[in-house]
This record gives C-alpha cells, sequence and structure tokens, in this order.
C-alpha cells in the first residue's frame, strides 16, 4: 500500500484538515514500531506520498485505521478515537500474527520464553 492509499482511506472516512506532513509523522512512528517484527535495524523515513509501506498488501489495513484514530485524538473526538483504536489494535494485532506464522520459524524445542 502506498502512503497516499493510507491517507486517502483515512480521509475518506474522517474528513479532516491535518497536513499530510501530521499524517507522516503518524506513519513513520507506526512504521518504526513494525520494524523490530519485520527484523529491520534502520526504520524509513518517509517523506513522500508515492512511497510503500512497509507491511504486504492484503494485510495492511490498520494503516488508515491508526490515522483516523489519531485524527480522532488530535480533534478530541474521544469516542471515535475509542471505536478506532480498538479496530487498529484488532487489525494489527492479526497483521502481525500473520507475519509470525509466515515469516518466523519455529523453535526446534516448541518452547519459547519459559521464565
Amino acid at each position: 500500500m502506498k502512503i497516499k492509499e493510507a491517507i486517502t482511506m483515512a480521509d475518506t472516512a474522517r474528513p479532516n484538515t491535518m497536513p499530510v506532513d501530521f499524517k507522516l509523522r503518524h506513519l513513520n512512528d507506526l512504521e518504526t514500531d513494525l520494524c523490530e517484527l519485520l527484523q529491520i535495524t534502520t526504520p524509513p523515513v518517509h517523506k513522500d506520498t508515492e512511497e510503500e509501506l512497509l507491511f504486504i498488501n492484503g494485510w495492511c489495513m490498520f494503516y488508515p485505521l491508526y490515522l483516523m484514530a489519531m485524527i480522532d485524538l488530535e480533534n478530541e473526538e474521544m469516542d471515535s478515537y475509542v471505536n478506532d483504536l480498538q479496530a487498529f489494535n484488532a487489525a494489527y494485532k492479526e497483521a502481525r500474527q500473520y507475519w509470525m506464522r509466515t515469516h518466523i520459524p519455529k523453535h526446534q524445542h516448541g518452547f519459547l520464553n519459559l521464565l
């Protein structure tokens, strides 16, 4: 998904006057969080809306949901913020679980973090 697609989806659902820089900053924060999962040591710093976001298509709907939540928070629309954040968290969790199932090898002994 390109940045402009995520922004367009969020803007369509939540018409707003937030500048693109506001949205890029929040997407960059989210991408930084994803870098640990994706095992990327240097997080990207997006400056152009034509750039591709890190997560793969089909599992990337959490990007516009996150932007919607941040727009609601900035506008102090707390009921919408809570709802959008819950939707984001569910989509983000599902995408992360998909990535772990398909990209992170299973441990030989089947044990992980016992202590």
